[in-house]
């Protein structure tokens, strides 16, 4: 299971969440929590005998996609998130996610698809527990589909061209 974060100490990127949520799964067999980020503001405070790899920053682009691509899934607990880089970056190494509901994270995860969006740590846990249900290329193709690097410049230029159609109609010269 891998989570990343910046800083713990955020109260809406749900870190308590997940430390509640793990509580209750530390008796699952080969569970083993990897955390990649700082954590500024304090040390991880997990669950007594939850076996955890803390990777610390990671600021290379290969490597970031190779554990990232190791994980079973993708934990993001946040209760809040404008846009959700991190899982973003997991479906495009074909990782599934489990996240709560709200926000554009939600919207951006094709729930039993590319992963789970949850209520509350019951449903989290889970969620977490069924991952293997998923498609691991389901996440790739989602991501390939809607986000990848040909996708957004194709937007961009339909943007443009839309934006100097309306401007020259308008008699707004660039």
């Amino acid at each position: 299971m891998l989570f990343a974060a910046e800083s713990l100490i955020n109260v809406r990127k749900g870190f308590h969440h997940l430390t509640t949520a793990l509580a209750a799964m530390k008796q699952t067999e080969n569970l083993l929590l990897v955390s990649v980020g700082g954590s500024a503001g304090g040390k991880f405070e997990l669950p007594a005998g939850l076996p955890h790899l803390a990777l610390g920053r990671v600021n290379n682009d290969l490597m970031l996609s190779t554990i990232y691509s190791a994980a079973d899934v993708f934990v993001i607990p946040s209760l809040q998130e404008s846009f959700g880089q991190t899982v973003i970056e997991s479906l495009a190494c074909g990782t599934p996610v489990v996240a709560y509901r709200g926000g554009s994270v939600a919207e951006v995860i094709e729930d039993g698809v590319t992963g789970f969006v949850v209520d509350n740590m019951d449903q989290a846990i889970d969620a977490a527990c069924r991952v293997h249900t998923l498609e691991r290329r389901a996440c790739r193709d989602a991501f390939t589909r809607r986000f990848s690097a040909s996708r957004m410049a194709s937007a961009y230029v339909r943007l443009y061209r839309q934006l100097t159609s309306s401007a020259a109609g308008a008699g707004i010269v660039a």
